[in-house]
């Protein structure tokens, strides 16, 4: 069996793949800023005292 790349099913999977990654990647971004600010912060309030 043949995978038609017109095939609604399969571009839908494609899709989803594509867009499961990119939230993948977007989740991640988004963890290492929070992580990266919060150690800005730590650094910012020890830095003070």
């Amino acid at each position: 069996m043949e995978l038609d790349i017109l095939d609604p099913n399969h571009l839908t999977i494609s899709y989803f793949i594509e867009f499961h990654d990119f939230m993948g990647s977007l989740i991640t971004l988004i963890e290492t800023y929070v992580v990266w600010r919060m150690d800005n912060m730590k650094s910012k309030m020890t830095s003070e005292n």
